[in-house]
């Protein structure tokens, strides 16, 4: 399928395109480390060179101080993902949350959680930046002194279009309690804490084109739904309403992200939610999931089911998702995602453990049905 002018305000010329996921955790855990058998929340970002670079936390325990931060990296033009490396190791401190993010000059972002010692209920959010595509990194600096809640990272860093630079965190360190956004308008030298409070953990945000922030997140919900979290005052006051899509729990974390073609991207978890197929038949599913938006959040017209066109079998997710299977109405039923868009308008998506690629169009195109047939 080719799109072009889809009447949605958006024109491309593009084969629907969807890249056999691969496993990017690649390590031997021992007990004593570097590396350790669980290994999980990752965040993701392009380098200017077009290399991916995965990273994420491993370790024993998600309260240890045994914690270490690891990465991977896809090399531009490669079909596999490097042997996984020590990407920060503070010693004794647990390191939970983080995000990176690629800023218009070419300089990659790190920021990341910096626990007193154990725990993820201590952490102070920690600066670090590289010019040379994620080689060598800059001296961490401390971006709030005081350790304590409101400071647990989600791969969510972006810029404003009016220059202001945006991160959220937790809020609270349970698996309720909301989430939050820290600001900079001088470029990242200095920031602070909105204030306000939006309704789930690990909430992504993304900005509106009027100004308005939107976030999703886990918990909180609103008659039984995800919850749909808007600020116009950037993040001090939010007001809350029932989203369609199906709440989620432990293991589970959405992304939200503004596409290059100008839509709203998301991946969430369905749990029986029910898609239309390519025949027009609805039908539910259960799993991973990518939907689009033409109308900033309103709808969501354009979804499905991120699994190949036939049954792929059994998978191991790693961290908190185990083995499940992929087929036409099952995809991987956790995972706390994180995901880029490259150069080349291709998504990553990454759960806990595998690494998912396809493009819009591939969204777009919708879900097979049950035979694998379509309307074509």
């Amino acid at each position: 399928m080719s799109v072009q002018g889809t009447g949605d305000g958006v024109s491309m010329e593009q084969a629907p395109l969807f890249a056999a996921p691969r496993v990017y955790v690649k390590l031997t855990p021992s007990e004593r480390g570097p590396f350790f058998r669980h290994n999980h929340s990752p965040y993701v970002a392009e380098a200017a060179n077009g290399d991916l670079l995965a990273v994420w936390f491993t370790t024993n325990e998600e309260s240890g101080r045994e914690m270490k931060l690891v990465a991977s990296r896809l090399r531009w033009g490669q079909d596999e993902w490097d042997e996984a490396s020590l990407f920060w190791d503070a010693p004794d401190r647990n390191m939970t949350g983080g995000a990176l993010w690629l800023d218009e000059t070419g300089k990659l972002h790190h920021i990341c959680g910096l626990g007193a010692a154990g725990t993820w209920g201590t952490l102070v959010p920690v600066h670090r930046t590289s010019m040379d595509h994620g080689a060598t990194w800059s001296k961490a600096r401390i971006l709030h002194p005081e350790h304590g809640v409101r400071t647990m990272p989600i791969p969510s860093l972006f810029r404003m279009s009016d220059g202001t630079l945006v991160f959220s965190c937790d809020a609270e360190t349970g698996s309720t309690g909301g989430s939050m956004v820290w600001l900079s308008d001088d470029d990242g030298d200095s920031w602070y804490d909105s204030g306000g409070l939006i309704r789930g953990i690990h909430a992504p945000v993304v900005e509106l084109a009027d100004g308005r922030l939107l976030a999703y997140g886990r918990g909180d919900e609103v008659h039984g739904r995800m919850a749909r979290s808007i600020s116009s005052d950037k993040g001090r006051t939010w007001t809350y309403s029932e989203s369609e899509f199906d709440p989620i729990g432990m293991g589970q974390r959405a992304v939200l992200r503004r596409l290059q073609e100008g839509v709203l991207f998301m991946a969430s978890f369905a749990d029986g939610m029910e898609l239309r197929d390519r025949l027009g038949e609805r039908r539910p599913v259960q799993g991973l999931f990518a939907a689009v938006s033409f109308d900033d959040g309103e709808t969501w017209p354009y979804k499905r089911l991120v699994t190949t066109d036939a049954d792929e079998g059994m998978w191991d997710g790693g961290a908190w998702t185990g083995e499940f299977r992929m087929d036409r109405s099952h995809a991987e039923p956790k995972g706390y995602l994180a995901m880029v868009q490259g150069q080349d308008g291709r998504i990553h998506l990454l759960s806990s453990r595998i690494h998912y690629c396809f493009n819009l169009a591939w969204v777009m195109e919708g879900t097979p049905g049950l035979d694998g047939s379509s309307d074509e």
